[in-house]
């Protein structure tokens, strides 16, 4: 059984599934790492995780307090429960091999309704020292409100080409002016070359 879960995706779910869980996350900077290379500091990357899914940042080179400031979105079917961030030392060159772990940390997910999230520190475990910086908010949509979000974005659609058609005939009608001034202006322009023959 917990072999199944493994390999969860987080992703299916039976045709009738009912809701969805969205999961915004702001990763912002990691304070006092660990130095794990011998010439120089680390090269830090942050990689957040739920199920089989995955975000990764930039790496920031030879920085021990690093600031990333990323955001990044993910969506399940499934309650995740959990989000796993995981800090590495990027590896390159000659001889590189697996990326170095600067330490981890859990956030557990609240989708309930009235649940502002988490924003602060994360110390990082399974390392000596160092701290990660996140933000993360988690909502859970259900149909009628899914639906609700969909006639929004419909009746703003609507507006939006009313807005268009609307603008489309100011332009047209601000066309026939400047033609009907245009054509004032080349009468009086003939009949001042007429008078000054």
């Amino acid at each position: 059984m917990a072999d199944a879960k493994e390999e969860d995706d987080g992703m299916s779910s039976d045709a009738n599934f009912v809701q969805i869980f969205l999961i915004n996350i702001h990763i912002q900077k990691a304070t006092n790492l660990v130095k794990a290379d011998t010439f120089g500091k680390s090269d830090p990357y942050v990689r957040v995780s739920a199920f089989k899914t995955d975000y990764q940042t930039k790496v920031i080179k030879d920085d021990l307090n690093p600031v990333w400031e990323e955001p990044c979105e993910m969506t399940f079917f499934n309650d995740p429960k959990q989000l796993k961030f995981e800090v590495f030392d990027f590896d390159e060159g000659i001889g590189a091999g697996k990326d170095d772990p600067l330490g981890d940390a859990v956030v557990n997910l609240d989708f309930s309704p009235n649940n502002s999230g988490f924003e602060g520190e994360l110390k990082l475990n399974n390392v000596k020292k160092g701290e990660l910086y996140v933000k993360v908010q988690a909502r859970k949509l259900v149909p009628s409100e899914l639906e609700q979000r969909v006639d929004a974005l419909q009746d703003k659609d609507e507006e939006n080409r009313a807005t268009i058609e609307s603008l489309d005939q100011q332009i047209a009608d601000n066309t026939d002016k400047n033609n009907a001034v245009q054509t004032e202006i080349d009468a009086v322009n003939a009949n001042i070359t007429a008078m000054t023959a």
